[in-house]
């Protein structure tokens, strides 16, 4: 990250190990919980997104998914391959023959809860960006008193009928490197992010080799934890069916680009969530990157103001009505 922009660095506890958080910003700025995707770290994040979202007066909150980063990883737990994970989440298989999950999207929004627990925040707003969308949509399906708004970005609400990646992207994550060597892992993650992030630009490519390289020295995860969070995604396959019941005002961003998840994804999710926006950014595919960022960050704030304009109207009107009576 930004070495211009202190943090605090704190491990908390959850259930079944230790999560990594970095806090930025003042204390007493309203808080937003940063949820980043599969495999991804808390240096995943652009450091010019972090360092704007705090001048926007927000205490930011980014963590590391368990089994990536600097938490905890799940390495006594083997998980199924993602087919053999999506069959058994969707046909009606017998319980004692289905292989363990590690760990569902759900136990990994309890985590999150508990970061918000130890650093005793009582509500706050959630980004989540693809798998960390997922994480979002069930926090406030768990605890939605907790959530001011959602903003999801690049994700799914797993629904049925919806269209695979990409047959290159399918490909190429299909076939991880058997390696710990650190020099093969980060080319490869080069590949398949600059596959699904389509840049459009130098300062584009520039920014995510960068971002790809300091991520991978942070804490990569080994090919066993990419695939436990990879079934964790696929076996979370009844979601869509609860997002009706989600009153949380919601901004849902998604790139008419998107390989990894196309369009129909995010407009899928906006239909089914019960207060939603959708906002669709054009060229944008999977990345948040240097040339859609500015229009990204903008959209966020107005979410929040309205957010906050909508809660302070309502405050005042509850005043005035128990000065009345």
């Amino acid at each position: 990250m930004s070495e211009a922009l202190p943090f605090e660095s704190r491990s908390i506890a959850c259930a079944e190990g230790q999560i990594a958080v970095r806090c930025y910003g003042d204390a007493s700025d309203p808080p937003l919980l940063l949820i980043h995707g599969l495999a991804l770290t808390i240096e995943d994040w652009s450091p010019s997104f972090i360092t704007a979202l705090v001048a926007a007066g927000r205490r930011v909150l980014a963590i590391d998914n368990r089994d990536v980063g600097q938490s905890s990883r799940w390495a006594d737990h083997p998980a199924p391959g993602p087919l053999l994970a999506w069959i058994m989440a969707r046909l009606p298989i017998p319980r004692w023959l289905k292989p363990a999950i590690p760990y569902a999207i759900a136990d990994m929004a309890q985590d999150a809860i508990a970061v918000l627990d130890a650093l005793e925040i009582r509500d706050c707003d959630i980004l989540g960006v693809s798998m960390g969308g997922m994480i979002a949509q069930r926090m406030a399906l768990l605890v939605p008193d907790r959530i001011r708004t959602l903003s999801l970005i690049m994700t799914s609400s797993n629904g049925p009928r919806l269209p695979l990646p990409d047959a290159a992207v399918r490909k190429l994550m299909a076939k991880p490197p058997r390696t710990r060597d650190l020099d093969a892992l980060e080319a490869y993650m080069q590949r398949v992010r600059q596959l699904i992030a389509a840049p459009r630009d130098d300062a584009d490519k520039v920014d995510l080799s960068q971002r790809v390289t300091r991520a991978t020295s942070y804490g990569y995860p080994p090919q066993e934890g990419s695939k436990r969070q990879l079934a964790a995604i696929v076996s979370d396959a009844r979601r869509w069916r609860q997002l009706g019941s989600i009153e949380t005002s919601a901004l849902v961003i998604h790139g008419d680009f998107d390989p990894l998840l196309p369009l129909a994804h995010g407009r899928d999710l906006a239909r089914r969530l019960g207060n939603a926006r959708l906002l669709v950014i054009p060229e944008m595919a999977h990345e948040l990157l240097p040339s859609n960022q500015a229009a990204v960050l903008a959209e966020l704030l107005t979410h929040f103001e309205a957010d906050q304009a909508r809660r302070t109207m309502a405050s005042s009107a509850v005043r005035l009505l128990s000065v009345a009576t």
